[in-house]
């Protein structure tokens, strides 16, 4: 089994009452599972968009706050 990391985040309600959605509907068994598949697109298509600065940024993404 692959390690979990427990992670907590402050979002808006109207962002978890739409997760809640999801996780009432069946498609997903708990907002863990939402935000898991949601981290993983997101990070997939951000590879895939910056792809070459990826790489070069060895992975790592900086953002100025």
């Amino acid at each position: 089994m692959k390690e979990t990391i427990i992670v907590t985040f402050k979002a808006p309600r109207q962002l978890i009452e739409e997760v809640d959605k999801l996780v009432n509907m069946g498609l997903y068994n708990s907002r863990s599972e939402v935000f898991r598949h949601a981290l993983a697109l997101f990070l997939s298509n951000f590879k895939e968009r910056y792809n070459q600065w990826y790489r070069e940024n060895e992975g790592g993404f900086k953002r100025n706050i």
